[in-house]
């Protein structure tokens, strides 16, 4: 009946004891998949990276979350894919 896209936000943080954790912090809808509709839907101040899959719509060079998450945290780091970046590694390693 409708096309809602669903994005879930997940954290990742170390903690001594139990090292690397990821959780989910919250799961938001959006009606479209444009880089300004998602940046709307999100709250964030304390954001330090940015880390997807490496799709146009999350980092593409002229219009993508990560410019719109730039203009509003201005030191953010890309990430990017790491299942991709593992793959590369793998695939030209070998």
């Amino acid at each position: 009946k409708v096309n809602i896209k669903t994005f879930p936000l997940i954290i990742s943080y170390f903690q001594t004891d139990l090292g690397v954790c990821r959780k989910l912090l919250k799961k938001f809808s959006a009606e479209t998949e444009e880089s300004a509709d998602i940046t709307k839907c999100l709250s964030i101040s304390n954001v330090t990276a940015y880390c997807a899959d490496n799709a146009s719509v999350n980092f593409g060079e002229n219009q993508s979350l990560y410019i719109e998450l730039k203009k509003i945290i201005e030191n953010i780091v890309s990430i990017g894919c790491i299942c991709h970046k593992i793959h590369n590694s793998i695939k030209y390693g070998s």
